[in-house]
């Protein structure tokens, strides 16, 4: 992205402070000129002993204090650049109080922007992202955004400065100016290209973090496997790896930095010696108004030389930016869609009505068609692959049906409000979702308005207040990160709890017991048990002996369902189903 692409971007992002911004930059410089011009006939005041204008400028001065009853003396020019230093300031500060908000505004909004937009995708996008990769630009990717907007405003400010001075400086001596000019026309092609390499090499660097945080994900998650297999030299080596690319990237952008610091001080200021003789000995300038045009001339070099390396700055966090933008733009053209009907019940249950599904040009389900009665509990069961948990998401509207429809109460999923219909779900993944903080926080993290009453009812159907009580702390003791001080049997009950909590109409069970041991998933499986007939309950297992109670079975292959009936139905008929009970046991 250019600079003046990611100046039109961010004005469309906050036009009205970002306008308001830069005439408070502008108003700034122009005070700070002011004072220092009111410099010259206070020189020649000094020099020539004589309180009169002595040249164009002065006269002018001269005439303004006259029109509002002024003497022109050297103690009148020495107050009025006193209130002229004394606004500048004060402006100034006004100006950079304001810059701060607007910048914190900024990365506030494009973070807030951010999250809605992710929560707001659809599953299918989120699936394919990556974790390393949104764990970055929502971090660190999103504060470096922030940075380029706050150089940006940095190049801004000093762009009016420089815009103003170079202004005032062409009015006192346009032959002085044009010499410099020249010299900056010849140094800013040179400086310019060590820019768009600070560039490139940024981008490069944000490529290399992407990188980075999913291999620290990665690692972090797979700990235990990687003790178990002792190989944690290698991952360590791949992290040095990782480390000593992003060093590397960084040490060359620093020095296209030092360079874009260094070059241009040198040339613009043996540039100002230059054109100091020329004042002096070929124009005929005095030595008061070639002090004066020296001075607006290094003000200009300085706002020209903060504009070089802030810019450079600018062009090594633009593309954070632009990383920030992509996802937004891919988030909001997946943006999950939803009907307008709000969910009020069950009805007579669930339907899929010969439903296809492709994800990812995969057929993932094929002409499948089942019921699931309220107050009813159904199994789905089938190898890995089957279809099983697609057939649970496309039910709480994660995935879209490619053909056929899923039913809800005698209407199409598709008309519904997916956010009333998702509120009355109750999901117990496999893996537990826990945060780092307390029972209690987690049990009614879906239903932050729970009252005690009702949270104790729930993990008392869970059979998880027992062993809560047992805890220090009962059911303020802290969990650790994902739940580390419990069990796997008393994460799954406390998840449990969680779903109960929301009194749900269905309660999905997605592999809530595969890694329990026999006791715990005894306990859970009870708990289940004595929901039977409230709400209604679909379980996804591979321990098929788990469900020797449920109401009805579906058995899925490649998408389809090939075997359905009660758990007795499905063994007396000594089909697929029974071969794989036969050897599970």
């Amino acid at each position: 992205m250019s600079f003046l692409r990611f100046f039109r971007s961010v004005l469309r992002r906050q036009p009205v402070k970002l306008t308001a911004l830069l005439s408070c930059m502008i108003v700034s410089s122009g005070l700070q000129a002011v004072g220092i011009t009111l410099f010259l006939p206070v020189l020649k005041v000094v020099a020539e002993r004589k309180e009169e204008p002595a040249d164009r400028y002065s006269a002018l001065v001269g005439r303004a204090l006259e029109s509002v009853g002024l003497e022109y003396s050297m103690g009148t020019l020495l107050v009025l650049m006193a209130i002229a230093i004394i606004v500048a300031g004060a402006a100034q500060f006004i100006t950079e109080v304001f810059q701060g908000k607007v910048c914190a505004a900024f990365e506030r909004d494009l973070k807030v922007d951010l999250g809605n937009a992710l929560l707001s995708s659809n599953w299918t996008f989120m699936s394919q992202q990556k974790a390393g990769t949104l764990q970055n630009v929502l971090g660190l990717e999103s504060r470096r955004a922030g940075v380029a907007f706050r150089y940006l405003c940095r190049v801004c400010a000093a762009g009016a400065h420089l815009t103003v001075f170079t202004g005032l400086s062409v009015v006192m001596s346009w032959q002085a100016a044009i010499v410099l000019f020249v010299l900056g026309a010849l140094t800013l092609p040179i400086v310019n290209i060590f820019i768009r390499k600070t560039r490139d090499l940024s981008q490069r660097d944000v490529e290399a973090n992407n990188a980075y945080q999913q291999h620290v994900i990665e690692t972090v998650t797979g700990m235990r496997f990687l003790k178990s297999c002792s190989v944690e030299a290698a991952q360590s080596l791949k992290l040095r790896e990782f480390l000593k690319a992003i060093a590397s990237l960084r040490v060359r952008v620093a020095a296209c930095r030092g360079f874009v610091a260094a070059f241009p001080y040198v040339m613009l200021s043996l540039g100002g010696l230059v054109v100091f003789y020329l004042c002096v000995t070929r124009l005929g300038h005095s030595f008061a108004a070639t002090a004066v045009f020296i001075l607006l001339v290094s003000k200009a070099f300085a706002g020209l030389n903060v504009v070089k390396r802030n810019q450079q700055t600018l062009a090594a966090n633009m593309p954070s930016y632009d990383l920030c933008v992509d996802l937004l733009r891919s988030c909001r053209e997946s943006v999950e869609s939803s009907g307008a009907v709000c969910y009020e019940g069950l009805g007579e249950g669930i339907r899929l009505d010969n439903v296809d599904c492709l994800l990812g040009g995969r057929r993932v389900l094929s002409g499948l068609s089942l019921e699931i009665p309220r107050g009813k509990t159904v199994a789905l069961v089938g190898s890995s692959g089957a279809g099983k948990s697609t057939v649970v998401d496309m039910i709480a509207g994660l995935v879209k049906p490619s053909s056929g429809r899923v039913v809800l109460a005698a209407r199409d999923l598709a008309e519904y409000d997916l956010a009333s219909w998702r509120a009355r779900i109750g999901y117990v993944p496999q893996e537990s979702f826990l945060i780092n903080d307390s029972i209690r926080a987690n049990l009614a993290f879906c239903n932050t308005e729970a009252s005690e009453p009702d949270i104790i009812a729930a993990a008392k159907a869970s059979r998880a207040h027992q062993f809560i009580i047992s805890k220090p702390g009962g059911y303020s003791a802290p969990l650790g990160d994902r739940g580390v001080t419990l069990s796997g049997g008393e994460k799954q009950r406390i998840a449990l709890a969680r779903a109960l909590l929301r009194k749900p109409d269905l309660l999905v069970m997605d592999e809530a017991t595969s890694a329990l041991d026999n006791e715990s998933e005894m306990l859970v499986q009870q708990a289940v048990d004595g929901l039977a007939d409230d709400i209604t309950i679909i379980v996804i297992a591979h321990r098929l002996s788990t469900i020797r109670n449920v109401d009805r079975i579906y058995l899925l292959e490649n998408g389809r369902v090939v075997e359905e009936g009660t758990y007795d139905q499905l063994m007396s008929a000594k089909g697929r189903f029974y071969q794989l009970q036969t050897i599970g046991s």
